[in-house]
């Protein structure tokens, strides 16, 4: 089951969003958005609660497998979960 997208969870809070994309803040924002458990969303994405508390704390970011769920749960594509520095500086 895939979850609304958090822009239209959060409303105005979308614009704030987009300038601190940090996948820990998301993550973190999405399951209390959406009054999740963690171990309800760690098992929507696949992945342990113990994984997945280490991607909100920021100490790991998931392997490319997990980022692809991660993200059609969350509704917000991977550049925009791990933000999209090529198109911000120009590279």
């Amino acid at each position: 089951m895939v979850l609304s997208p958090i822009a239209g969870v959060l409303g105005g809070i979308y614009s704030v969003l987009a300038m601190d994309t940090a996948l820990h803040h998301l993550l973190c924002m999405f399951h209390k958005a959406h009054q999740l458990s963690r171990a309800s969303l760690a098992s929507q994405i696949g992945c342990s609660t113990r994984s997945l508390a280490r991607w909100e704390h920021g100490m790991t970011r998931p392997r490319m497998a997990l980022a692809i769920r991660v993200s059609k749960v969350i509704g917000l594509s991977l550049d925009f979960l791990f933000g999209d520095t090529i198109a911000s500086t120009g590279v």
